[in-house]
């Protein structure tokens, strides 16, 4: 599974606290943003994509229900 820019974007400025089953899933989207609320920038936005990219691929056969939770954004 693969986010896009705008999918992350949603995820990152969203208000709404994401439950997500995995501890490490919910410590990787909550660092980033509060990093994207101090510094929104594209720069920001594409490192965070990456990042959570890279993350989804080395976990994907673990994440099972987040997967279902990130795919709704």
């Amino acid at each position: 599974m693969q986010l896009s820019v705008s999918q992350v974007q949603t995820l990152l400025c969203d208000n709404e606290n994401h439950q997500f089953s995995q501890l490490g899933l919910s410590l990787l989207v909550t660092r980033l943003k509060r990093e994207f609320s101090k510094e929104p920038s594209d720069t920001l936005l594409q490192r965070s994509t990456q990042e959570i990219n890279g993350f989804l691929k080395k976990y994907e056969k673990v994440l099972g229900k987040d997967h279902s939770l990130l795919s709704t954004l």
